[in-house]
């Protein structure tokens, strides 16, 4: 992303986080008119429209970054958050695999990662991913 680009997704998620979704939406979209073939604007754009509840803005641009740049994980991840919240369970689970930190922790623990076989004589390591525990 030039810098121009880059500072106004920036300073679009900081006003997100400040739920001033009026000058962040202004910013992202001049960002998307700077570059509307970059991924990474469309997926912070998803990400700010996911905020606000407008899951079908969101989706949209999600799928747009995807189209993008099909390799793209994060806007894959965002996705899959949003149809997971949705119910949408089918296509948020698989695309929750686009997750990338699966890789960090198989470089730290000596055991498989587990696929649904099944445990008998086996144990089973379950860790927190999103939330937090009560």
């Amino acid at each position: 992303l030039t810098a121009d680009v880059a500072e106004r997704v920036y300073r679009g998620g900081e006003l997100t986080l400040a739920r001033q979704f009026d000058e962040a939406a202004r910013l992202y979209l001049e960002a998307v008119q700077l570059a509307p073939d970059a991924a990474e604007v469309w997926s912070h754009l998803g990400v700010m429209y996911a905020v606000m509840r407008q899951d079908a803005l969101a989706e949209t641009c999600y799928r747009r970054a995807i189209e993008l740049d099909a390799g793209y994980a994060k806007a894959s991840f965002n996705l899959a958050c949003l149809l997971l919240r949705q119910g949408r369970f089918e296509e948020g689970w698989r695309r929750l695999e686009s997750r990338t930190w699966y890789d960090r922790l198989a470089a730290q623990l000596p055991m498989a990662r587990w696929h649904g076989e099944p445990l008998d004589g086996k144990s089973l390591l379950i860790g927190l991913e999103r939330g937090t525990a009560t």
